[in-house]
């Protein structure tokens, strides 16, 4: 869905079980073959049991590591997607950029007329500011 102002809706993620369902919903598809970064469909199941558990699990073993670099040992694109893929899912990376939120209390100062107030920190009115005039 595109704005009327040509840029693109603004979406917060503020609850806690809404980024885990995002983080599942992500990892399921990557799963049915959405995107084509992961090719799944010439992989056995103890090959998707690896890739499940490099893509959900924070700490692993250097086994379960050298397992997951061997599966796309021919196909350095697929290795570098799914590196990509843990770092977005596991490190939280995805939900760290879904989080930000700029200018939440960005404006005029709600005790006043509806003039610009000068600012103490990004978002903050300066508590002792006034409105000069330039004469």
């Amino acid at each position: 869905m595109i704005r009327p102002g040509g840029g693109f809706p603004v979406v917060y993620i503020l609850r806690e079980e809404v980024k885990e369902a995002l983080v599942h919903r992500v990892i399921t598809m990557v799963f049915n073959g959405a995107g084509g970064l992961i090719p799944v469909q010439d992989c056995s199941a103890e090959d998707l049991a690896i890739i499940a558990t490099f893509l959900r699990m924070p700490k692993l073993s250097k086994d379960m590591v050298s397992k997951a670099a061997q599966l796309f040992d021919d196909r350095q694109g697929v290795r570098q997607d799914l590196l990509l893929l843990r770092g977005l899912l596991v490190h939280r990376i995805l939900l760290l950029a879904l989080n930000k939120r700029w200018n939440v209390t960005y404006g005029i100062h709600p005790a006043r007329d509806p003039i610009a107030v000068p600012f103490t920190a990004k978002g903050v009115p300066s508590e002792q500011a006034e409105f000069g005039h330039p004469e």
